[in-house]
């Protein structure tokens, strides 16, 4: 199946967004190692990061069915997949920032977090809706 043939823009944009599927994934699957780990309590950290694995790996397992939906739609793959890594991509966008802080201990260390954040948010859109009135 020749999914790209020169002038055709159909077949580049469905290109673009395999790629942009491919690069999304990636990121997706990074995020479960590297960030996602310093959101939990030190004493439900690895199993977090073990659910966390498994559901990509149930990902992984039904990526070999990609074939069959591209024989519905050449593009719908690269669709489906670079929406639900940008679905993703927004929801890490609500997650607080942990650059300088300690890892979480317990719940109540991970609650404060998330309190300081919206705290630190809102006083952020006060500041920017007074001077925006100003």
């Amino acid at each position: 199946m020749i999914v790209y043939e020169e002038g055709d823009v159909f077949g580049t944009l469905t290109i673009v967004a395999t790629l942009y599927a491919l690069v999304g994934g990636g990121g997706c699957f990074i995020g479960i190692f590297f960030y996602m780990p310093e959101f939990f309590p030190t004493n439900v950290r690895n199993q977090a990061t073990g659910v966390a694995s498994a559901m990509a790996r149930l990902g992984a397992m039904l990526a070999p069915f990609t074939g069959i939906m591209m024989e519905i739609a050449v593009w719908l793959p690269g669709l489906v997949i670079g929406l639900l890594a940008s679905l993703v991509a927004c929801a890490v966008t609500a997650l607080p920032e942990t650059r300088g802080r300690e890892l979480p201990q317990t719940l109540d260390d991970l609650k404060a977090w998330y309190e300081e954040d919206k705290k630190k948010k809102s006083d952020n859109k006060l500041i920017n809706d007074t001077e925006t009135a100003a």
